[in-house]
């Protein structure tokens, strides 16, 4: 008998590894959100010190 490893597998390594692969994409999806926060409060704080944030987005750009 073949060793099967996906969705139509019985195999509990089959399943450990869609319960592994499940639980990998809402944490990845996760680390975007907290950079993509850290990105936007950083602007605005890049913003409110107007020389600071100048040489900040001059840098970036």
């Amino acid at each position: 008998m073949p060793l099967v490893i996906g969705p139509d597998s019985d195999s509990p390594v089959a399943l450990r590894g869609d319960l592994v692969n499940a639980a990998a994409v809402p944490g990845s999806v996760a680390m975007l959100m907290v950079v993509a926060i850290g990105v936007a409060l950083g602007y605005r704080q890049a913003k409110r010190h107007d020389v600071a944030g100048s040489d900040v987005m001059r840098f970036i750009s």
